[in-house]
């Protein structure tokens, strides 16, 4: 997963529909998802959440 801004992001983290955090990453402006199962995620980055479908 590939975060766009000009400067690394301060905090990462993904979760799932449950709400349980599942991956965690501080700054970097990427983050390897690749290992988590398909499903729809909830990513917040610095504070801003985005919903992302993992297929």
């Amino acid at each position: 997963l590939n975060i766009a801004s000009d400067k690394p992001v301060h905090s990462i983290r993904i979760y799932n529909v449950y709400g349980t955090e599942v991956l965690r990453a501080a700054d970097t402006n990427r983050i390897d998802v690749s290992h988590l199962p398909a499903g729809v995620y909830m990513v917040r980055a610095d504070g801003k959440v985005t919903r992302i479908i993992k297929e």
